[in-house]
């Protein structure tokens, strides 16, 4: 996740701190419209844009080119936005952020072939949120249910040699 940015990190060379809180809560308005947010999201602020990114009037467009965000924070709210359109969750669910593609496996709006590929991820994560989407089919479940007992095995089986000799081997 983005640690660089914190709600109190205003940047007073790059704005005012009144247009930055401002264009926060616009974009957070529950009435603001695609039009407004459309143009928000190109806007250089974090938080503005993470706000774009789940917002339920953002316009596909605004979503798609949001797919694209530097930042996996936005890029992990986008994949967990139910309006987000299918082409920026076919493209997300191959982002380098296990974080990323766990959201987009949650996401009931995920096309089942972009789930089969996720049933093959080795973020556990992933495969936790596969296994609860309800629109995941149930032959790719016993595949994810059984990856996932293997990862945490290996996992836990090392904590457990650390713990014994006291280093992992």
């Amino acid at each position: 996740m983005n640690t660089a940015a914190t709600p109190y990190g205003f940047d007073l060379q790059s704005g005012s701190i009144h247009d930055k809180i401002a264009s926060r809560n616009l974009a957070n308005g529950s009435d603001t419209d695609a039009e407004t947010l459309e143009q928000l999201a190109n806007h250089e602020d974090f938080y503005v844009r993470r706000a774009v990114a789940t917002h339920f009037n953002t316009p596909v467009t605004a979503l798609t080119k949001l797919g694209h965000d530097v930042e996996e924070q936005i890029r992990f709210y986008l994949a967990a936005n139910p309006h987000t359109p299918v082409e920026a969750l076919e493209k997300l669910a191959f982002d380098e952020s296990g974080d990323v593609r766990s959201q987009v496996a949650g996401n009931a709006n995920t096309p089942v072939k972009v789930l089969e590929e996720l049933a093959a991820d080795s973020y556990t994560e992933t495969l936790r949120q596969l296994v609860e989407n309800a629109m995941t089919p149930a032959k790719f479940l016993q595949k994810s249910l059984i990856k996932c007992w293997i990862l945490l095995k290996k996992k836990y089986y090392r904590v457990w040699k650390f713990r014994f000799y006291g280093e992992f081997r």
